[in-house]
């Protein structure tokens, strides 16, 4: 009978204990998930802004730029291309030699003609014609500030960030200080964004969490290539977006899974993943730790009061 009467008085407060422990273990389990994911995001969010805002530094360098100043107001073809194009080309490799990851370096007229250019790989060229390329069409829809976007690149075939800014000069010949500067054409760079997918690739969220990107239109730019993501995708991203969403919830590679979404720029979105069966297994951890500790204590403790009882008092 001792033991009918002394264990409920042991068990029922460990159980208690056990239910807060449970619950503690479980909070502190989704906030490492959470900071994880925010801190990933924050990441790759802020290498990418660092790499724009230093070739926007870059491009208004070039701006300021004597040789690019005469190349862009001569109007006259043979004279741009055989006395100034091979002086801005060297300012191109100037800046090149200290930006490696600057594989493309363009001049391009007000049409969207490239009229100059400079790659540090023997990259082919699609098209020199740009008038019809998304990034063209945003670039000219506002010449008073530049541009910066991440796109697959059609001579790659990977992800480039774009940085363009609108060349406007005033021609000293045939205008005055009082004439409102021309657009001459745009000045381009593409940037190398290899150290940015590798640091994509290496991120981790909780045990097996993994961070991805998308263009607007829920193409993956970096990340898994074997991810899989579903049709209504960025249908379920905007919508979350829309109501300020923490979170959300999707299947990726048909497992349910919670995502974390930050907008970079117009065209890319970063995410920071992690399944639920994740945070499924490192609860049914949690939950077997406490109920061995427990049972231990229940034993422990248990068996230790049936003890003392039993010899000092049953059978003193």
């Amino acid at each position: 009978k001792i033991p009918a009467l002394v264990l409920p008085l042991v068990v029922a407060p460990l159980l208690v204990l056990g239910a807060f422990a449970y619950s503690k273990i479980h909070d502190n389990l989704h906030e490492r998930v959470e900071g994880d994911a925010a801190r990933a995001l924050r990441t790759v969010s802020n290498q990418l802004k660092q790499e724009t805002a230093a070739a926007r530094g870059n491009l208004q360098l070039f701006m300021s730029n004597i040789v690019v100043g005469k190349y862009a107001t001569t109007a006259d073809e043979n004279e741009r291309y055989s006395l100034l194009q091979q002086p801005l080309l060297e300012v191109f490799k100037a800046c090149q030699s200290a930006f490696p990851s600057y594989f493309e370096i363009r001049f391009l007229l007000p049409d969207g003609y490239e009229d100059a250019r400079l790659t540090r790989a023997k990259l082919g060229n699609q098209s020199d014609d740009e008038s019809a390329s998304p990034w063209f069409k945003h670039l000219t829809r506002n010449t008073q500030t530049d541009y910066a976007t991440v796109y697959v690149h059609p001579d790659t075939h990977q992800p480039a960030l774009f940085v363009g800014a609108a060349v406007k000069r005033r021609d000293a010949t045939t205008q005055t200080d009082d004439d409102a500067p021309t657009l001459r054409g745009y000045l381009g760079i593409s940037v190398d964004l290899s150290d940015l997918r590798r640091n994509i690739a290496e991120a981790r969220i909780g045990e097996s969490g993994y961070v991805f990107a998308t263009d607007d239109e829920g193409r993956l730019l970096f990340g898994h290539t074997g991810l899989r993501l579903p049709t209504d995708f960025m249908t379920t991203v905007r919508r979350g977006m829309e109501n300020r969403a923490e979170e959300i919830s999707v299947l990726l590679n048909d497992q349910p899974t919670g995502v974390h979404i930050r907008r970079v720029n117009d065209n890319l979105l970063l995410f920071a993943a992690h399944p639920d069966a994740d945070m499924h297994n490192l609860i049914v951890q949690a939950v077997l730790i406490v109920l061995l500790g427990l049972l231990i204590v229940v034993v422990v403790t248990g068996g230790g009061l049936v003890t003392v009882l039993t010899r000092y008092i049953v059978q003193p």
